[in-house]
């Protein structure tokens, strides 16, 4: 009996935008957004005929050949080469009169303070 495997991405979007000051919530620099692919084995359970799935894990079959497990949309990523490294948007430089701060949650946001 054949089990397909199931399969989904997840679109991330870093977004660059000012934090206080006269240019509050202005852009400062195009988004960045990637994809990262997943997948779920299943197995059959032959007692009582069911499928059953594990998982979710990081997919290293599916994306760009060149970084398997992500599809770069657009931007600078720092992507990892095997499962358990980290990966990262590369930041635009903000110029000499901002700082950046990083905020870890669902979705990325990047916040430059004045």
């Amino acid at each position: 009996m054949y089990i397909p495997v199931k399969q989904q991405a997840r679109t991330v979007t870093a977004k660059y935008v000012i934090a206080g000051g006269d240019k509050n919530g202005q852009q400062f620099a195009p988004d960045s957004q990637i994809q990262v692919f997943y997948a779920q084995t299943g197995s059959l359970n032959v007692a009582n005929n069911t499928i059953t799935y594990g998982n979710w894990q990081w997919d290293q079959t599916a994306g760009d050949s060149t970084t398997p497990g992500f599809k770069v949309i657009y931007g600078s990523w720092s992507l990892p080469k095997e499962a358990g490294q980290t990966w990262q948007v590369n930041v635009p430089d903000p110029g000499k009169d901002y700082v950046v701060v990083n905020i870890r949650m669902v979705k990325i946001v990047l916040i430059v303070l004045i």
